[in-house]
C-alpha cells in the first residue's frame, strides 16, 4: 500500500482474483441444489466460503418455520447436507472427507418477519 494507505492496483487484482478462487463453483452448487431440491420444500439456498477459517457456511431456507423440523424428522436435512458436500467435491472445492461445513437450517417466513425481507441481513 501507499503512503495514504491506499491501496495500489497490483492490490486490487490480488484481492480480486483471491475473491475469485473462494467463490469457485459456489453459484454452480446453489443453482443445483435448487434445482434438485426445490420440489421437496426448498425456498432458498446459499453457500458461502470463509478463507479465514477454511470453512463453508451452508445456508438452506425452507418456505415455512414448521418445515424445518419436518426436514429433520423425514431424512431431508441429512439428505441436503449429503448433496451439498457431493455438489462441493463435484466442483473441485476438496475431498468429501476434508470439507468442512456449517450448515444453518431457516425459513422464509422468519426472513420476512425478523429480517424485513432482506437474507443479506439475516447473513450477517
Amino acid at each position: 500500500m501507499s503512503q495514504n494507505n491506499i491501496p495500489s492496483k497490483e492490490n486490487f487484482l490480488r484481492a480480486k482474483a483471491a475473491m475469485r478462487k473462494d467463490d469457485h463453483g459456489l453459484s454452480e452448487v446453489r443453482e443445483r441444489i435448487l434445482a434438485q431440491l426445490k420440489s421437496k420444500g426448498l425456498h432458498e439456498f446459499m453457500v458461502l466460503y470463509s478463507r479465514k477459517t477454511d470453512t463453508f457456511g451452508a445456508y438452506v431456507f425452507y418456505e415455512m418455520d414448521n418445515q424445518i423440523s419436518e426436514a429433520a424428522e423425514s431424512g431431508l436435512s441429512g439428505e441436503i447436507k449429503s448433496l451439498v458436500i457431493d455438489e462441493l467435491e463435484r466442483v473441485g472445492r476438496g475431498s468429501k472427507e476434508s470439507i468442512k461445513i456449517n450448515f444453518e437450517f431457516d425459513s422464509h417466513e422468519n426472513v420476512l418477519k425478523n429480517y424485513e425481507g432482506d437474507y443479506y441481513n439475516r447473513l450477517r
